[in-house]
């Protein structure tokens, strides 16, 4: 039989190790989730941005460039149809994918070690879409002036 205070002891032993094996961030991706910045420029700059995805019409975007845009790499297929726009200029179309982000190998790696924050971690993660980003954080174009 074990002692009263050697039983404390123990049971305080055994809540610490179990605060510290529960607590963990609830995402470890780089960026989480969410929209995105995705900073745009032009040669000559100042112009207008459009973006749709899928078969959603074209959405214009605040600002003009150069600007940073605002996306979320998880929506939907995560490619977004990029359109500039400049007066004179043919306009510029493009394309921006997302991809998986590296980090989640580390997120599910963490409940090898963790198993309950990298349950938690792992799960947040995909929940919010932080499991996701663009392949690119800066586009440049340059335009051609119209003939």
């Amino acid at each position: 039989m074990i002692s009263s205070p050697l039983r404390l002891v123990l049971a305080g032993f055994l809540c610490g190790l179990m605060t510290i094996g529960t607590t963990g961030c609830a995402t470890i991706m780089s960026d989480g989730g969410g929209d995105r910045p995705v900073h745009i420029t032009t040669e000559p700059s100042g112009a207008s941005i459009f973006v749709k995805r899928g078969m959603q019409d074209w959405k214009q975007m605040p600002g003009e460039t150069p600007t940073t845009i605002y996306l979320d790499p998880a929506k939907g297929s995560g490619q977004y149809q990029l359109k500039l726009e400049l007066d004179g200029y043919e306009p510029i179309t493009s394309y921006i994918d997302s991809e998986i982000d590296p980090w989640v190998i580390g997120s599910v790696a963490l409940i090898v070690v963790f198993v309950i924050p990298g349950v938690i971690a792992t799960a947040v993660d995909f929940a919010t879409g932080a499991w996701k980003k663009f392949e690119y954080d800066e586009m440049h174009f340059n335009f051609n002036e119209r003939s």
